[in-house]
């Protein structure tokens, strides 16, 4: 879908990714009215951030006070997709008598069923990509909703926000990689095509080289994300370290070519007519958010940065993840494989394995530069995992 438009992608895939922790930790009644809604073709949104806070989730303004029956809501979230046709919202709410994480709930709002004049839809945000997406905020005034609301536990909101956010992370990178993919075909259609000094723009070699890597570069990262996709249900604890890999690297990759080839394009990607009806422009625009979505760039390393002692644990089994990168696969059925989303591993088993992979490409002929690479990279991430790494630098 992504490759057809990534905004009709971004739009179809809110009421899946809004609906994670109902998955994660709603009960029966719960994921069946969610469900049930879903179903009549009504729109659901995950409500995170806020104007002044950003997607900082420790200091939410939006409040939840105790009342008898349930919470009375006051404050706003903002850039949120589809709020303003949301029957359903997940809202992460803060209870000012308590302090801490354990102020934290997540709450699963049905807005057919608050009280009229209890909240207000704020005016829709324009965006740069993804212009055709209905983003807007919303804002609560004393707005009552049930104890039945609550998902999973009160106080338990950021655990289930964060275990959200591994599944929702490592599916993001779809959304980049149908962007990457129909602007290399866009590029590739048009350089064949193209003339220069009575030749073809796809002959001179720098424009190869870029169509070249560009490929490449979509191989390595379609190869990520279809491998921490695995992840996710094969080796759950490892995805805190697997989700942020594939929202770092995929959407960055796929980013940083598409300016790449715009360069090699030249200055007919800006029309807004011709060539595929001036459709590149509109995919590097997109493109560009997708590194935005569910946690930046600096947040996702950070939490890499953060786990990147687990490559120094001796004892990890180096062929528990061989299943992932196998061609044939089977994993569990999605949500249950993702009952260990919990805890977290000590162990890697991915970077693990890389002396065995690198052996192994070692016996495929014209292989051995790339196993020395990979080999030497290795040693160089094993290296700087065994310094102090302060979170904070990049």
């Amino acid at each position: 879908m992504a490759r057809r438009d990534p905004t009709v992608a971004v739009i179809a895939n809110s009421p899946w990714a809004s609906g994670t922790p109902v998955w994660l930790a709603g009960t029966p009644a719960q994921q069946r009215d969610y469900a049930d809604a879903v179903l009549r073709g009504q729109w659901m949104s995950l409500a995170l951030t806020e104007l002044d806070r950003g997607a900082d989730l420790l200091s939410s303004d939006l409040t939840a006070r105790r009342v008898s029956g349930g919470y009375m809501l006051d404050g706003a979230k903002w850039v949120i997709n589809n709020v303003r046709l949301a029957r359903f919202v997940c809202l992460l709410v803060r209870e000012p008598s308590l302090t801490g994480l354990r102020s934290l709930t997540l709450l699963l709002v049905d807005m057919e069923r608050l009280p009229a004049g209890s909240y207000e839809l704020l005016p829709r945000i324009h965006t740069h990509g993804i212009r055709g997406a209905d983003i807007a905020g919303v804002r609560f005034l004393d707005a009552f909703v049930p104890s039945s609301a609550v998902l999973g536990r009160p106080g338990r909101g950021l655990d289930l926000t964060i275990r959200s956010l591994m599944t929702i992370r490592t599916l993001v990178p779809g959304l980049s990689l149908g962007a990457f993919d129909t602007g290399l075909r866009c590029a590739f259609d048009f350089l064949r095509h193209r003339r220069v000094r009575q030749e073809r723009a796809i002959d001179l070699p720098h424009v190869r080289e870029e169509l070249a890597a560009a490929d490449l570069d979509l191989r390595v990262a379609e190869t990520v994300a279809t491998c921490c996709v695995r992840i996710l249900q094969h080796l759950p604890a490892l995805a805190p370290i697997a989700s942020a890999v594939a929202k770092y690297l995929v959407p960055h990759l796929a980013e940083q070519r598409l300016r790449r080839l715009a360069g090699v394009l030249g200055a007919r990607y800006l029309l807004r007519q011709d060539h595929w009806y001036g459709l590149y422009d509109k995919l590097v625009r997109d493109a560009r958010l997708f590194s935005l979505f569910d946690g930046s760039e600096p947040v996702v390393l950070s939490s890499l940065a953060a786990q990147v002692s687990c490559l120094t644990e001796p004892g990890t089994d180096p062929g528990a993840a061989d299943e992932v990168f196998q061609p044939a696969f089977a994993p569990r059925p999605y949500p249950s494989g993702l009952a260990a989303l919990g805890t977290a591993s000590d162990l890697d088993p991915v970077t693990a394995g890389l002396d065995g992979a690198c052996a192994a490409l070692e016996l495929r002929a014209g292989s051995g530069r790339a196993a020395a690479l990979l080999r030497q990279a290795g040693r160089d991430l094993l290296a700087d995992a065994r310094r102090d790494v302060d979170p904070r630098s990049e």
